[in-house]
Order: structure tokens, then sequence, then C-alpha cells
């Protein structure tokens, strides 16, 4: 499979080097490629990589196909575009139709706004986008890819330093855009649009949401940190446990009659 992928991506280099496109760039390309939770926070700090833009250019963002649901939270002037990335990894005309789309865009600025990359997808997107000014964050260590994604150094204008140790993904954002913007950008905070959300339901009970899980386990806070919330919290409130499939099988510690025993 990383044969024929890697026969794909050299077959459009060479329509690269040879192709022609209208003279004038124009237009962002932001790479998101988290899931639907990075997706959601991601709406947050696009808006301010859209000062990015000069007038009237377009602002295209590339997220996963599962992550479109969020697609409401992004301003109206964004196109986003789904990538379905196991077709995009594994089936070789889909990849070249994808990259060759977003090539014939000719873009000005492509940004991949991930610290934790692929290179097989993230870098080969920013690859195949070939804008005049390519930027990333430098990418946060992958033993298995991490001598690839030095190779790939060379596709970008410049890579971005983050500050040393591990980061919310909020902040790593805002680390980008602060320094592509030449601006002290704070982190922003995590609030929407309320015209944008469904009317509240009426209820007498307080709540508040727990969600304890990311994808990457080292991310977690220990059951001991929720427990002590909860305590905080007394009585006034009724916890609800926000999960995704299979979280409370992997981390069966963490259950609503642990967390707010009746």
């Amino acid at each position: 499979m990383s044969v024929i992928r890697s026969f794909c991506d050299q077959l459009h280099r060479r329509k690269r080097a040879i192709a022609n496109r209208p003279d004038q760039p124009t237009g962002i390309l932001l790479l998101s490629s988290g899931g639907l939770g990075d997706t959601i926070l991601f709406s947050i700090i696009a808006p301010y990589f859209a000062m990015l833009a000069h007038k009237h250019e377009q602002i295209t963002v590339i997220m996963q196909h599962s992550s479109t649901a969020a697609e409401f939270l992004f301003p109206d002037t964004f196109e986003i575009l789904p990538l379905n990335y196991r077709k995009f990894i594994r089936q070789p005309i889909y990849r070249y139709s994808f990259i060759d789309k977003i090539f014939s865009r000719n873009f000005r600025l492509a940004v991949s706004t991930d610290h934790l990359r692929l290179p097989t997808v993230d870098d080969s997107l920013i690859m195949a986008a070939d804008a005049q000014l390519s930027f990333a964050l430098r990418p946060r260590s992958w033993p298995k890819h991490d001598k690839l994604l030095l190779e790939n150094r060379s596709i970008y204008t410049n890579w971005i330093e983050t500050a040393r140790g591990m980061s919310h993904r909020m902040a790593r954002w805002t680390e980008l855009v602060s320094a592509l913007l030449e601006q002290d950008i704070q982190i922003p905070k995590v609030c929407f649009d309320q015209t944008l959300m469904p009317a509240l339901e009426k209820s007498d009970t307080n709540y508040i949401v727990f969600h304890p899980f990311s994808n990457e386990a080292e991310r977690n806070f220990s059951l001991t940190v929720w427990l002590q919330l909860a305590k905080v919290l007394g009585k006034d409130y009724e916890i609800i446990l926000s999960v995704g499939p299979g979280d409370l099988v992997k981390y069966p510690e963490f259950t609503p009659h642990t967390l707010y025993p009746k």
C-alpha cells in the first residue's frame, strides 16, 4: 500500500513540475486533521487564522469527513473541504483526485495547524497544495514517523517553534497564529455563538458536564482530580459524564456512581 501511495505522490509531483496555474496565487488553506471534538475547538480559533487573509481572499478548511458535523460553528465565509482520511491513505485514485483538486486552487498560503502530524497525510496535503507560503508548528515527536517528518521540513517556508512540554491544543493553535500574525494573541475563551445553539431545555436541576477522556491517554486527568471537582460542587449540581464509544470500557473506574454517589 505504501508503494502505491508513494507512486501516486510521485506522479502528481511530476505534474506539478510542468503544470501551469493562474499567475496570481490567492486564498488560504487551513488543514485541521483532528476529530470532531478537536474540530469544535478549532472553530473558536479559526477566525484568528482568517486575519491572515488578504481582502476578498477565500479561506478553505480541510477537515475529516466525520468532523463536518461541526461545520455550522465556522463562519459562513469559510469553505469546508471534507476529506475521508481512510480513503486518502488506502485508495490511490481518491488520493490523486483530492491532491490535484487542492493543487489546482493555487493557494497563496497553506497552514497545517496540528502539532501532532501524520507525514503521509498532513505533509502530503501541504506539499500537494504547493502554496506560495506554507507554515506549520515544529511537529511533536512521533517515533514511528520522526524521520519522515524531518525530511519533510523542506515542504514548508518555516516551522513555528513551540513552548516546551505538554500543552493543550488550543494553546498550540494560539502559538501558531500569534507567530503568523506577529501579534500576541491571548488563548481564546471556549465560548460559542448562542445563536448557533439549539434552544435550551428548561430544567429545575443544575447540571455540569465532565468530559474526562482524550484520545491521548497522557492528557487525561486522574480520577482523583474529577472526584475533587465533584466534592467542591457538592449536591447543588448533577454531573453528566460525557464519553465516547468504548471510553467506559477502557476506563471502568469512571462511573456516574463513583463521581456522584447518592
